[in-house]
């Protein structure tokens, strides 16, 4: 039987007893807010152009306008700021008012309407001072505080299984997200290295070994996330590593890579494809003021 199976089977065997495993209610971040005032923008202009015998012009300029107000909302350092105005430059050089121009100006964004609606699914208490996740698509910077966790390592053994056997042993209630450790700057070819299990507070349990599962409190530490939606696969690990090592590198006056880059996985088996989510982290060690390269960071 695959790992795959084995823990799926595992998981419904605990469904009764885990919190985790409960369907939770989406994210009310203020951000995710503002991101789902700028999609119903967005799709009351693709209704309007549907429904409207406008012409090709002024199907565009409804486009325009709603693009704007969507940048507005979600703020123009937004990755979804960027492919909307993107977008736009592309449709206006390619004629904007032809059939074909409009028919990929509108694929496109009915393509970030759907990342911006999104809002992950909260199955579980993530541990006590942990940020909200990172939304879709983005890339962010943010601070960790010291937390505990228990690893294990994620070989051939279910590294899941064992993990929870130490936390229903030790009276420890399952949070969210999972963390998986994995290498830091190499293709993602190979599984995750590491599993762990987050406490929700430090107080919790005893540090130490406990056979297999190592138990140990992680220090405060910076990373720079990208919020992914979807199944966890190599290739979505893949490619929003790629995203955050280019935008560490544009950067290397204020950032350096400082360990090995993990994912976040907030989502059961229980949940559709559809509606998972996870994050992909790097560390990072700030090196200087982004906004004064010239001032050294203590």
């Amino acid at each position: 039987m695959r790992l795959k199976d084995i823990l799926t089977l595992c998981l419904v065997s605990m469904a009764a007893v885990v919190p985790w495993t409960v369907r939770g209610e989406s994210l009310s971040d203020a951000r995710h807010q503002r991101r789902r005032e700028a999609a119903e923008t967005l799709r009351n202009a693709l209704r309007a152009n549907a429904a409207s015998q406008s012409t090709g012009a002024d199907t565009f300029a409804r486009y325009r306008a709603a693009v704007s107000e969507a940048v507005s909302l979600v703020g123009s350092e937004s990755v979804a700021a960027a492919e909307l105005t993107h977008a736009v430059r592309e449709a206006y050089d390619s004629n904007g008012g032809s059939d074909g121009a409009l028919r990929a100006f509108r694929a496109r964004i009915e393509e970030v309407c759907e990342n911006l609606a999104f809002a992950p699914l909260v199955e579980a208490e993530m541990p006590t001072g942990f940020p909200p996740p990172t939304p879709v698509g983005e890339i962010e910077v943010k601070q960790y505080p010291m937390y505990r966790m228990a690893q294990t390592d994620a070989g051939e053994s279910p590294a899941f299984w064992t993990l929870f056997n130490h936390i229903k042993r030790n009276k420890i209630v399952m949070t969210a997200p999972v963390e998986m450790g994995y290498p830091l700057t190499q293709a993602v070819e190979k599984k995750a290295e590491t599993m762990a299990f987050l406490y929700s507070d430090r107080d919790l349990g005893d540090t130490g070994s406990h056979g297999s599962v190592r138990v140990a409190d992680v220090p405060p530490q910076t990373v720079v996330s990208m919020g992914v939606r979807g199944g966890r696969t190599a290739q979505k690990i893949e490619s929003a590593r790629q995203g955050l090592m280019k935008w560490i590198d544009a950067r290397e006056a204020g950032y350096r890579a400082a360990g090995k880059m993990r994912v976040m996985g907030y989502n059961s088996p229980f949940v559709p494809p559809n509606r998972k989510y996870f994050e992909v982290q790097i560390p990072v060690v700030i090196e200087a003021d982004p906004a004064n390269p010239n001032r050294e960071k203590s």
